[in-house]
């Protein structure tokens, strides 16, 4: 039993040295060989080496050699596949293009009683021939008139000449007075003149005077209604009349109209409260007090009383009404074109 024993042992040994030898070697393109793969996933392949495991190793790192070896193993076959470089001869044979019959373009025939397309017009045409257009052009058309008005307010134009323009000439006629200069007019602002007055307050003072000094030598003078007057009562009357009159108050210093035009001078928070501080008073003095301001603004015109007060970008107007009250209005410093200073009567 012994010898048959040792038979057996002998041939186990050899069947394993032989497995061992016949088992697949793996290359690395740096040239360590490696064998028993255990794992194998889409990142690459882990072996045994002495019981022990390696780290995974990517199926990039190997040859086409053992590459080959992989696909042979069903769980790395799916992985390893695409990478698997192909021999020279094992490319398929380029097939010849089929050659395709020529195709004949179709033929267009005329088709009858076909509608025409209509013309089209141009973009100005266009428009006339729609009622959205003929919006559009109308509203374009009264913004140009508008625009001539507001132009012609700051040329200092007359109010009917460029809007007119700006109707017959459209879009020209406003940047055509928009170019120009504006009129170089007077100034000053035209008031009334209460010379004429005052002449006749003069001569009928004087009227009074006269008789009084000649009332000596009047001996007999006849009243109002014919009948005569002694000497003695017309010289009391003289006497009366020749009495020095109360000395009268001195009288404010006149103010003299002034406009301020934007061109001329800078409109800003300091040339405002420089020029017209006392209208920032509350009740300002004589001969303030009965002046007036009037502000041409591209926001309207301005008649004020008052300047409530004054920012870096807005002035706040106090501007009386008709019914006897008072409208603050904010103005933008900016839009300020015109400033008159008109004294009261």
């Amino acid at each position: 039993m012994q010898p048959f024993r040792k038979w057996i042992l002998t041939l186990v040994l050899l069947s394993v040295g032989g497995l061992q030898s016949a088992q697949a070697q793996f290359t690395d393109t740096n040239g360590v060989t490696y064998t028993d793969p255990f794992h194998f996933n889409d990142r690459g392949v882990i072996f045994r080496t002495d019981g022990k495991t390696s780290e995974r190793i990517p199926y990039s790192q190997f040859t086409n050699e053992a590459l080959k070896e992989f696909v042979k193993n069903p769980k790395a076959r799916t992985f390893v596949e695409i990478l698997l470089e192909p021999e020279p001869g094992e490319e398929g044979e380029d097939v010849a293009p089929v050659a395709q019959e020529s195709l004949e373009p179709p033929k267009w025939q005329p088709v009858p009683d076909k509608p025409e397309l209509p013309a089209q017009a141009g973009l100005i045409g266009g428009m006339f021939k729609s009622g959205p257009g003929w919006v559009i052009m109308l509203a374009v058309y009264g913004a140009n008139i508008w625009a001539g008005f507001q132009i012609g307010m700051y040329r200092r134009k007359s109010k009917w000449l460029v809007p007119g323009v700006s109707a017959a000439v459209p879009i020209v006629g406003p940047i055509v007075f928009l170019c120009m200069k504006p009129d170089q007019k007077d100034k000053e602002t035209v008031l009334p003149k209460d010379g004429e007055k005052e002449k006749e307050k003069k001569s009928a003072a004087q009227a009074v005077a006269r008789p009084a000094a000649k009332g000596k030598a009047v001996v007999t003078a006849r009243a109002a209604g014919g009948a005569p007057v002694s000497a003695a009562a017309a010289h009391g009357a003289a006497g009366a009349a020749a009495q020095p009159a109360p000395i009268a108050a001195p009288k404010a210093k006149a103010l003299e109209p002034i406009a301020y035009v934007r061109g001329e001078v800078n409109f800003n928070k300091r040339f405002l409260e420089t020029k017209f501080a006392p209208f920032f008073k509350l009740i300002p003095d004589e001969p303030y007090r009965s002046a007036w301001l009037w502000f041409n603004t591209g926001q309207g015109e301005f008649w004020v009383k008052r300047i409530i007060k004054v920012t870096q970008t807005d002035v706040t107007l106090q501007c009386p009404q008709e019914n006897g009250g008072v409208l603050d209005e904010t103005v933008q410093i900016a839009a300020i074109q015109e400033i008159h200073l008109r004294p009261g009567e």
